[in-house]
Parts: C-alpha cells; sequence; structure tokens
C-alpha cells in the first residue's frame, strides 16, 4: 500500500489520517498480495501462512524460495548463512511505480529523574560513537553515525533502501492487533480482499 500512496503522493495524507486502511490503494495492494498467493509464488504454498522463520530460511538455503523479506541485520545474518550461492539485495517489492518500504525508528532518550543524568548523557555518547556503530554497521544494521564508514557491498546496499522509506500513521490498538495477527489469515484463507477490508474498516472505528 505504501507504493501506491508514493505513486499517488499521497503518502503524507496517508500519515495524517485523510487515507483509510479500507480505501481503494488498500484495495489495490491487497488484491496484488492475494495474488502472488493464489498463483503459487509464496512458499511453501497452502501453508504459506504458518512457515516458522526458520522454515523459510532453510528453503532459502535449499533453493526451494528465491526471495524473502528480512530486517536489514537480519538480511546479513541470513545472507551469511549461504554456502552454494551469493545472497543479493532486492527492492522491496512494490504495487505502484514507485519502491516503498516500512521503516522502524530507536528512540533513545533519558527520562529526567534519572539518578545520573550526566553518566547517561557519556553512555549514549559513547552508544552513537563511530567506534560502537561501527560494529553495529559491521553487523548489517544501519549506523546512526554520518561518520562511519561503510564498506561493505552487502551493508551499502541495505543502507541504500533507507531512500525508500516512507511512514505509517499511529494506529489504534484494534488496527495494530488485525494488521499484526488476523489480515494475512483472513486475505489468504478467510474470505480474501472484501472481508479485510471490512475488518480493517471495523477496527479504524472502533478507535
Amino acid at each position: 500500500m505504501l507504493s501506491v500512496l508514493a505513486a499517488e503522493d499521497k503518502n503524507q495524507d496517508f500519515v495524517d489520517g485523510k487515507i483509510s486502511l479500507s480505501s481503494d490503494e488498500s484495495k489495490q495492494a491487497l488484491e496484488a498480495t492475494k495474488a502472488l498467493y493464489d498463483n503459487g509464488y509464496m512458499y511453501p504454498g497452502e501453508g504459506a501462512v504458518t512457515v516458522k522463520n526458520d522454515e523459510a530460511i532453510a528453503a532459502f538455503y535449499q533453493g526451494k524460495v528465491l526471495m524473502m523479506p528480512e530486517i536489514a541485520a537480519g538480511a546479513k545474518q541470513t545472507a551469511s548463512g549461504a554456502t552454494d550461492f551469493t545472497p543479493v539485495l532486492v527492492p522491496w517489492p512494490s504495487v505502484g511505480d514507485k519502491g516503498a518500504i516500512l521503516g522502524s525508528l530507536n528512540c533513545l532518550f533519558i527520562p529526567k529523574n534519572s539518578k545520573n543524568i550526566d553518566a547517561a548523557v557519556e553512555v549514549l555518547k559513547t552508544y552513537l560513537g563511530p567506534d560502537i556503530q561501527k560494529i553495529h554497521a559491521d553487523q548489517g544494521y544501519i549506523p546512526a553515525n554520518v561518520n562511519v564508514q561503510v564498506s561493505d557491498p552487502f551493508v551499502q546496499d541495505v543502507m541504500a533502501q533507507a531512500s525508500t522509506l516512507k511512514a505509517e500513521p499511529p494506529y489504534s490498538s484494534a488496527v495494530f492487533d488485525y494488521l499484526s495477527n488476523n489480515l494475512t489469515g483472513d486475505l489468504v484463507l478467510n474470505g480474501g480482499v472484501d472481508t479485510v477490508l471490512q475488518n480493517l474498516k471495523t477496527a479504524e472505528s472502533a478507535g
């Protein structure tokens, strides 16, 4: 859905709550995703909804899976386990003609009631400094310090993906629960696109 919105230059409207998760853009994305399942592109077919992550990774190593989604650090770790081929990064699949991926942020802060604020500041400075962030980069994380030099081509490709990061609006607990736990099952096993759109509408109404 983020790629559809990016193609139509509507991402900010989505973040501002002006576009519903039961919108035409959502329907387009759901139909495209459902088609992957219906046409046999998801491993291992009917069991795609319940397959565990370690099973998918094993299938990737065995050549049964051509492409799989991973978070940045996970991609580096998964790639390092391949012995018979060289994994490469590809852009996240899109529905619109522009790439878009959902990013996540880590927020670090110091509560005002900390017993030793000066020491806490020093900890954060050290953590965000080039030495620690270089360790992160070596493990596949995007470093949070622009002074860190990254030479690993794989990690450089991970970092390049950040150019397509898009945001989502803050979801209510009802919406977040449905997105996390029920949407995929409903989409491929329990009613399809129309069922998902109705359930999204209901979840949004619940606040």
